[in-house]
């Protein structure tokens, strides 16, 4: 007969899910395992249920569910019945029997040896709710003498650790978005006591990897849940709705340790964080963190009524509900404008610099099903935009902008223009004075609808096409008139190919500029074309050439710039202007630069 080949790591795999099921470290030869594994104790069938809540507890759940709403959190509270110094949690007694005892959650795979032993007692603590759990016992031979599977009913995971750790419960369990929120991710407690080598081993059991203490003034360097629990501080000095109004200074710090959390659970790792009494500070974390998972707002409620059952000393009057502080800052969430508790605290998440994408991620492992996605569309209010421009352009071409964003523009005038005036509007109000400066626009946060008005006007006043006759009418009806130069008396002489200007309003010391004006003809003299000044009666007060007047020229003769001379006992009123070349493009100006 012929021999039949086998892997050598299938047998091992063999031997190793013996050991899993007997828990011991024996090493098996082939024809061993057919022995080992008959001498597995027979798995007991039945499932033993046990609650992990004591009955002060219990009955509190059941009239908080029965009365609670979503919508009456300021009005009813039913703690003052229940609460009491019960916040230890109950355990599931094993065997007295002699022997090793293991343990092993059927839904994770994850357990080995029982290690808390409390009072020579062996106790099943800190399982996860609905869970069942597979254990044994084992005599010093490594006989399997007793088995069963038992699961503890219930939501509600409250945490029992050796040492002084109070006020310590896992805020998984609770229906949310998708499905329930995870268990072994995140644990609220009060400030616990010094190191303690049994905390470790709890704390390893329950997949703490990392604590966060949000103590003002911490007196820890390292973690008391063990060596291998990562210790961070994150002093946080408010409370309620002032540790996360975005009003105010606080909500930074908050936004830094979410994100740590986050961090952690997107990992699969477990948080633990803690204030003094597990009540206020962390009561706002746990409100943020369940509520960002969509659990309804009368379960967020129970959570942090249950504080009230602390055995800490402190804690003497609980937290209830309907306290102001606790009802602020579910009201200022409220005030986000939103349809559920989750949205108006997601909105606040967006506006407070988190993103879409973190709050997605966070979402969607800490919950144990789908959640659904978030939209950043969904949570942002879109402003208009509204730009009234007359002669002149924006940078900007956005008819819409969403509430939070900055907005900055830049107005540009047409050509031949300037910026004559800028007004902003911003939700009905003027907010021209903060935001305008010069030619742009500064808006660091938008809130509301914003109108821009800008309206640009001629860069200059051209003095030519408006110069004047002697009856105020425009000259020549376009302001300048070719074939005429200015005598010596002021007034017009015929010459063919010359021009003249009406009359101008000017003053001693203006400053005339010109453009497109040529003051000579081929090699004719600049002293052949004169200016004339009159008063205010347009009677000539005096009519120099432009060589007397200290006239500025440009290459080849084009006028540039004069300031009109005083004269003694006179007081001059208007000017006109001679030379060999106007047109339509021709410009003069009385103190403006021509742009």
């Amino acid at each position: 007969m012929a021999k039949k080949l086998y892997e050598e790591s299938s047998v091992q795999d063999i031997a190793a899910a013996i050991r899993e099921k007997n828990g011991t470290a024996t090493k098996y030869k082939v024809a061993e395992m057919a022995g080992a594994i008959r001498e597995i104790a027979p798995l007991q069938a039945d499932i033993e249920e046990y609650s992990q809540v004591n009955d002060v507890v219990s009955r509190y759940l059941a009239a908080a569910n029965a009365a609670y709403t979503d919508g009456n959190g300021g009005s009813v509270s039913v703690l003052d019945s229940y609460a009491a110094a019960k916040d230890a949690p109950l355990g599931k007694a094993l065997s007295t029997r002699a022997g090793t005892r293991y343990l092993q959650d059927e839904a994770t795979g994850k357990g080995g040896k029982i290690n808390n032993i409390l009072s020579g007692e062996s106790v099943i603590y800190n399982a996860i709710p609905g869970h069942v759990l597979r254990y044994m016992v084992k005599d010093g031979d490594g006989n399997v003498i007793d088995n069963g599977r038992v699961k503890p009913t219930g939501t509600v995971r409250m945490m029992k650790f050796i040492g002084y750790v109070k006020n310590c419960r896992d805020i998984g369990g609770w229906a949310c978005d998708g499905g329930t929120v995870k268990y072994g991710l995140m644990y609220r407690c009060a400030a616990p006591g010094a190191a303690e080598a049994a905390n470790a081993d709890v704390a390893k059991n329950a997949n703490i990897r990392y604590h966060f203490d949000l103590r003002n003034e911490s007196s820890f360097t390292s973690s008391p849940f063990g060596s291998e629990v990562y210790y961070k501080s994150y002093p946080l000095s408010a409370y309620y709705s002032d540790l996360v109004d975005l009003t105010k200074s606080n909500y930074g710090g908050v936004v830094t340790l979410l994100r740590s959390v986050f961090d952690a659970v997107t990992h699969g790792d477990g948080v633990i964080y803690h204030c003094s009494l597990g009540r206020d500070r962390t009561g706002t974390l746990s409100f943020i963190l369940l509520a960002l998972l969509g659990v309804a707002k009368k379960n967020i409620d129970i959570d942090y009524e249950l504080t009230g059952f602390s055995s800490l000393s402190d804690a003497g009057t609980p937290q209830k509900r309907t306290s102001t502080n606790y009802n602020g800052l579910a009201n200022y969430f409220a005030s986000f404008g939103k349809s559920t508790l989750c949205d108006n605290v997601v909105k606040w998440a967006l506006k407070a610099g988190m993103t879409i994408d973190e709050l997605n991620a966070y979402r969607a492992a800490a919950v144990d099903g789908t959640p659904s996605v978030l939209n950043a569309s969904d949570y942002v209010t879109q402003y208009t935009l509204t730009q009234n421009l007359t002669d002149c352009t924006s940078n900007v071409s956005l008819t819409a902008i969403n509430e939070g964003e900055a907005l900055s523009m830049t107005i540009s005038p047409n050509a031949g223009k300037k910026i004559g005036s800028i007004t902003v509007t911003m939700g009905g109000s003027d907010i021209s004075s903060s935001t305008v400066s010069g030619n742009t626009v500064n808006i660091q946060s938008v809130s509301g609808n914003v109108v821009v008005n800008a309206v640009a006007v001629a860069a200059y006043t051209n003095q030519i096409p408006i110069s004047t006759d002697t009856d105020g009418s425009v000259f020549n009806g376009v302001g300048y008139q070719k074939g005429y130069r200015l005598n010596s008396s002021g007034n017009p002489s015929s010459q063919t190919p010359t021009y003249i200007t009406g009359f101008i309003p000017v003053r001693s010391g203006d400053t005339v500029r010109f453009d497109g004006m040529n003051l000579k003809e081929g090699s004719a003299p600049l002293t052949e074309q004169r200016i004339a000044f009159y008063d205010a009666n347009r009677a000539v007060i005096a009519a120099p050439y432009w060589s007397g007047v200290g006239t500025a020229t440009m290459s080849g003769g084009y006028l540039a710039s004069l300031v009109v001379p005083s004269y003694s006992g006179k007081t001059v009123a208007f000017a006109r202007f001679g030379c060999y070349w106007i047109d339509a493009h021709s410009v003069i100006t009385v103190n403006e630069e021509i742009q």
